[in-house]
């Protein structure tokens, strides 16, 4: 036995074969397989491992239900799995916790478990988180159509049973993790740190042969092996004498020489790549700008995966298609307050959210500020009624339905005459004119008179007979006045471009008069 196997050469000398190489090699190199307790031990790793879980545990789940017939979207408040997902996963385990430790395990191992406790009718009861190491997972071998059995503590479960988080997964259930996908990379800083070890516990004394020129007596012999084993085993004697005729031949190089320190940074900046991330984060020195980038290429691909594990097994068949959950990444933002409030500030000049919005999403009690900042330079047109109104006109127009003003020819049918005013009398018939006080009077037709009337109507129901009132209705300013709901005597019509100041005027010396 032994590690050497020669072989006989023709000219009769010895020679070592590749096998006894292969051997000889693994005997000097050792067992140097990497584990994932040994992974955790690397700074680089556990830090990236511990940045990710932690940053998607901390985020709020939230419930929705999509209406895709109205197009809206309602949040669902009291629903029991959302006090399992935000507060309590189990009796013993807190929401966050369970979630880190799954997300965990997905990224150290490929894959991580939570078991879905149900009672008999469906409702969820608890969410409990399953370690790596207890899960065994059988597969039935077909390409296609797939099926496993999960067996956990001698019972056997079905992936249904589970919310499963998986990395790298061919099939939705099992999953190669970063130990299993960068070993070499993972064994070589692994081997780095081990290597600073020793050389911190012999006092970085490098190794090296010792030569004597003559035969040393035993005791000689005995002594210099003491004092030299006193030396590389303590920091506290930390110099022998060499008699004469006893030389040091250096074996290894030193830290200097191996640039360990750059080979650390460089291995450190890699495994951190593994996982999206950049050195400096890992290292606590990331700038906010650093941050949101590793929250894009680190953090944002695992919510997805969490939003898509949950609502694959959580929501029931009929619930599917409608609800979904949804993991809420504003909080990832509370952490920047500048660019926080910035956001705030955007969301409420575009008018998306409202004041107690804001407040609520701050844990703020609310104002009771139920109103909108509208700027009067913009037209805002309501898609459900079809209105189009215009602020520093303060007018409305309809684009459909029985609206009038909706073009220019049909404005063009009521204009500013210059004698009488026409009156509508008893039945909706004219009754001739009056002059309106200005100078000029208002001819309408019958079918017109409707028109502007309906208009009136909508938005002013409750004008009371006998009242006088003013307002713009499209790019024309009228004067009327109420002979009854719905029945009107125009008294003035004028276009607004041009006219503005005369309209001015006009308000203030007939100040009972209203806007519109």
């Amino acid at each position: 036995m032994g590690f050497f196997r020669r072989e006989k050469r023709d000219n009769g000398e010895n020679r070592i074969t590749p096998e006894a190489c292969s051997e000889l090699l693994r005997a000097i190199v050792g067992n140097d397989e990497m584990t994932a307790e040994k992974a955790l031990e690397i700074p680089a790793f556990s830090a990236s491992v511990d940045f990710i879980s932690d940053t998607v545990s901390m985020l709020p789940v939230k419930l929705y239900r999509e209406d895709k017939t109205a197009h809206t979207t309602v949040e669902i408040t009291d629903d029991k799995r959302l006090f399992l997902l935000n507060d309590e996963a189990d009796s013993f385990m807190g929401a966050a916790a369970c979630r880190r430790a799954q997300i965990r395990d997905m990224l150290i191992y490929g894959s991580g478990f939570v078991f879905i406790e149900q009672r008999y009718n469906g409702d969820v009861t608890a969410l409990r988180y399953v370690e790596k190491r207890n899960i065994s997972v059988v597969s039935n071998g077909q390409p296609i159509f797939r099926d496993f059995n999960i067996n956990v503590g001698g019972r056997t479960y079905l992936p249904f049973n589970f919310v499963i988080l998986a990395r790298n997964s061919p099939d939705g259930v099992t999953g190669k993790g970063a130990v299993e996908e960068h070993k070499t990379l993972l064994s070589s800083m692994y081997s780095l740190m081990i290597y600073e070890k020793i050389l911190t516990k012999t006092g970085g004394n490098k190794k090296g042969f010792l030569q004597s020129e003559k035969t040393l007596s035993k005791e000689a012999m005995a002594e210099l092996k003491q004092e030299w084993k006193d030396l590389y085993a303590n920091n506290e004697c930390n110099m022998i004498v060499l008699n004469s005729g006893i030389k040091y031949q250096p074996s290894a190089s030193t830290s200097v020489e191996m640039q360990l320190n750059e080979n650390k940074r460089t291995n450190s900046e890699q495994i951190a790549q593994i996982f999206g991330l950049s050195p400096d984060l890992t290292a606590g020195k990331s700038t906010t700008e650093g941050y949101m980038a590793a929250v894009r290429t680190a953090v944002l691909p695992v919510v997805e995966k969490v939003q898509e594990a949950l609502n694959r097994a959580l929501l029931t068949e009929a619930e599917k298609g409608e609800y979904y959950f949804v993991l809420d990444t504003a909080e990832l933002l509370k952490g920047d307050t500048l660019a926080r409030y910035q956001a705030y500030e955007i969301a409420l000049r575009n008018n998306f959210l409202q004041l107690d919005e804001v407040r609520y999403l701050e844990d703020k009690s609310p104002l009771g500020f139920d109103f909108m900042r509208l700027g009067l330079n913009d037209v805002l047109y309501d898609v459900r009624t079809k209105t189009v109104y215009t602020p520093n006109m303060n007018a409305f127009q309809r684009l459909n339905g029985n609206s009038p003003l909706t073009t220019e020819e049909e404005r063009a049918i009521m204009e500013l005459r210059r004698k009488t005013n026409w009156v509508k009398g008893k039945g909706g018939k004219f009754a001739g004119s009056v002059s309106n006080g200005l100078g000029g009077y208002t001819k309408m037709s019958k079918s017109e008179q409707k028109r502007i009337s309906g208009e009136i109507m909508t938005w002013h129901p409750n004008y009371k007979s006998g009242s006088s009132h003013c307002g713009s209705y499209g790019d024309y300013f009228y004067g009327f006045k109420v002979l009854m709901p719905g029945s009107y005597n125009f008294t003035l019509k004028m276009k607004i471009a041009g006219n503005e100041d005369f309209i001015k005027r006009y308000r203030r010396r007939n100040n009972g008069f209203d806007e519109k």
